[in-house]
């Protein structure tokens, strides 16, 4: 009988006996799985809908809450939408609790859901109310609020900029619901108030203007109370208390489904252990049932691994003949092929004998030629290996020859763009030594193809590193030369730029003076611009004096006793000042005096050239800050202090930050760039450092802010111990509109 045919029979029965059992075993388990999954499902179903009703709620509050027609129709598709969500959940609670009634600890659980549901309701209701009571442009309170105010507007006895004032703080208010604008609401309020009274004997009007401002007053403190019991926007009030009875019910839910998933675990953990149980029971016959079978394959099959174990260990020259199989059909010819494969190997081998001991002449004779070429030779095969290198290729790259031959690859100590496959000729490459250096070379390549078939690559490799040297010299000198004469030709554009702004405007409005007909006001504001431009002018120049002198070594330094106390608060004034001339309304400014190693009071260093640089990193911080903060402040270490200005402003990439520190560099030196400046600041402040024995540095992140910093010593006059080692902040300081 055939091996197939018993296999196959045996292998019938197996199959048939494990598939019925398994397929019991599934059905079961299966089944078993989805009754304990049908809970955990309904529940979820249930807690999708609140997360629905939640989504419903939110939107009312963000939209319906700003649409007029709210207000005209009193109707809100969100509102009934919420009734008929909160409708559907209790009712699909109330299936849930008949459907799993057996499930008491989950029924608990479900039960308290609807007891938080209806508290909900509760405050979404008068929340619902209370948003339109408050109303919005025309509508409620605000509408009422509105009505007096442009009532105001029409009266030709109320101050105007005042009453413009007060329309922006309520406006302020209704945007942002700052308390603070309500204190300026009722600041102003009260000046007008003031002024009306004062005048109220000689106008008989001024008591009626008087009782609408009075009403207009009530109106809005009236919005701002219900907006803080309502609490939309800081989620405090109402508001508040509606995130906290639906974070208590989404708890319950979880509660419920935790429940729930434990039962469902614990009614498939039962049905598991049944299913291993009966797994390993299936393993078990079909191990012993394996067992028999690989008696009745293996055993000539084991004769016939030891005879090839024999052939590996021995030369199979001298092997006798395996012999004949007495067993299946499959394995007598096996037996037979086997022999007669062996003696097909003994007359090849013989033959191959032969041919080995004239290739081995000839290959002792050509490596024996290549070593004394004065380039490195190599052979590899079509995937790279080396085959063979000569010793000036071992002199190159500092390998033995047992390294090379048959372990390393080509494509590992070359680089270029393409692999080894792809060079062909003539190729510049980048060669890497054995000690990690490298150098540069010229590689020729061909195909090695024996009988027109592609069996490896033949090649020379030469050292080329003075040639590549005396290359790269001349692309540097090139390249000095073309930036040179860029940042000449930017220079020039930048400097132009700088010194012909101020003055067409010191000419512009000098020429604008000689009018007479302008106003003292007028004339007060063409000398403002005048005098700005003139400074602007002075700096430039001061600039590029400050420059020359810091190249030619001509400024000295006066080092005077200084309070730090006393420095950091002319320091935060400078820096406020600059905010308000440059108009960044709100900038914050702090001053930080971070704890070091020591502490002091009084230190002595050169006060002026200190400030200099300061005023310079300050202007810059303000300048590239529109809006956020600008921290100012100084740290003490042993006999060295650390000034530092970070800003939250645009920053600068991390290409740029080697370079601002030149003369003459700049992040932006386009010809339309939004910053002045000629590039000469931090190159200023750079010298003025360096000069007082110090460093500079800087850190950024583009589009998070810059931090400059400078270290220089000083001497102390007292010290004193700090008590605590934690960083002491002084209050923050804010340029108001």
């Amino acid at each position: 009988m055939k091996l197939s045919s018993k296999l196959l029979i045996w292998f019938s029965v197996v199959s048939v006996v494990i598939a019925t059992i398994t397929i019991g075993i599934s059905w079961s388990f299966f089944n078993t799985k989805q009754k304990a999954s049908d809970l955990s499902g309904d529940i979820n179903n249930v807690y999708f809908g609140f997360l629905k009703l939640k989504n419903i709620t939110n939107d009312f509050f963000a939209l319906e809450t700003i649409d007029t027609t709210f207000y005209v129709t009193g109707e809100s598709e969100y509102l009934e939408q919420a009734y008929l969500q909160t409708t559907h959940i209790r009712e699909s609670l109330k299936d849930l609790v008949l459907k799993h009634e057996n499930s008491t600890n989950v029924i608990e659980s479900i039960q308290e859901i609807e007891g938080a549901l209806r508290g909900r309701d509760s405050i979404f209701s008068m929340l619902s109310v209370f948003a339109a009571q408050r109303g919005f442009k025309d509508y409620g309170m605000i509408g009422h609020m509105r009505d007096y105010a442009h009532r105001l507007e029409k009266k030709q006895l109320i101050n105007k900029v005042d009453l413009l004032s007060l329309r922006r703080r309520e406006k302020d208010y209704l945007l942002r619901h700052h308390y603070v604008y309500v204190q300026y609401f009722n600041k102003i309020a009260d000046k007008i108030r003031h002024e009306l009274i004062a005048v109220s004997s000689s106008h008989p009007e001024a008591e009626e203007i008087l009782y609408e401002l009075k009403q207009y007053n009530v109106m809005f403190l009236k919005v701002s109370q219900l907006d803080t019991k309502m609490g939309l926007h800081d989620n405090s009030g109402l508001k508040g208390k509606l995130n906290e009875v639906d974070k208590e019910v989404e708890l319950k839910f979880n509660e419920a489904l935790n429940i729930a998933n434990f039962n469902k675990e614990a009614a498939i953990s039962q049905i598991e252990k049944t299913f291993i149980l009966t797994v390993a029971f299936i393993l078990l016959i079909c191990f012993f049932l394996a067992n028999i079978l690989s008696r009745q394959v293996t055993k000539p099959l084991s004769r016939l691994t030891r005879f090839i174990e024999g052939i590996l260990l021995n030369d199979f020259r001298k092997m006798p003949s395996l012999g004949k199989a007495i067993n299946t059909h499959e394995i007598k010819v096996l037996y037979r092929e086997f022999n007669l494969m062996i003696d097909q190997l003994k007359q090849n081998q013989k033959e191959k004998d032969v041919l080995i001991n004239q290739l081995s002449a000839g290959e002792k004779k050509y490596r024996e030629m290549a070593d004394k070429l004065p380039q490195g030779l190599f052979e590899t095969d079509n995937s790279g290996v080396l085959l063979y290198v000569n010793k000036v290729w071992q002199d190159y790259f500092g390998y033995q020859k047992s390294e090379v031959e048959y372990n390393l690859n080509m494509n590992q100590i070359i680089s270029r763009r393409k692999n080894i496959k792809g060079i062909k000729e003539q190729h510049e490459v980048v060669a890497h030594r054995s000690d990690k250096s490298w150098f540069p070379a010229l590689i020729y390549m061909d195909e090695i193809v024996v009988n027109g078939e592609q069996k490896g690559y033949r090649g020379v490799i030469v050292d080329i590193s003075e040639r590549y040297e005396y290359v790269n010299l001349l692309k540097r000198e090139r390249r000095k030369a073309q930036e040179s004469d860029r940042l000449k030709s930017a220079f020039l554009a930048n400097i132009s730029h700088e010194i012909r702004t101020p003055i067409n405007a010191i000419l512009g409005f000098t020429t604008l003076l000689k009018n007479k007909n302008f106003t003292l006001n007028e004339r007060q504001v063409y000398h403002d611009i005048i005098e700005k431009s003139s400074k602007e002018l002075l700096k430039v120049f001061e600039d590029m004096i400050a420059v020359s002198r810091l190249e030619s070594d001509d400024f000295k330094l006066e080092y005077k006793n200084v309070n730090l106390k006393e420095f950091a608060d002319e320091l935060k004034l400078k820096a406020l000042t600059k905010a308000s001339e440059m108009d960044k309304k709100l900038l914050q400014v702090n001053y930080e005096e971070v704890a070091g190693s020591d502490y002091l009071d009084m230190l002595t260093i050169d006060k002026q050239r200190v400030l200099d640089v300061l005023d310079r990193l300050m202007e810059n911080a303000v300048k590239f800050t529109s809006e956020g903060h600008i921290t100012l402040g100084h740290k003490v270490q042993k006999s060295r202090i650390i000034f530092f200005v970070k800003d939250s402003g645009i920053g600068i990439p991390k290409d740029k930050q080697q370079l601002i520190f030149d003369p003459f560099r700049q992040v932006d030196e386009s010809n339309t760039k939004i910053h002045g400046g000629v590039g000469l600041g931090l190159s200023i402040c750079k010298g003025l450092v360096t000069q007082m024995q110090g460093t500079i540095w800087m850190d950024s992140v583009p589009g998070e802010g810059a931090g400059f910093y400078f270290s220089i010593p000083f001497k102390k006059v007292s010290n004193y111990t700090l008590a605590s080692t934690n960083f002491c902040t002084k209050p923050n300081l804010r340029v108001m509109a």
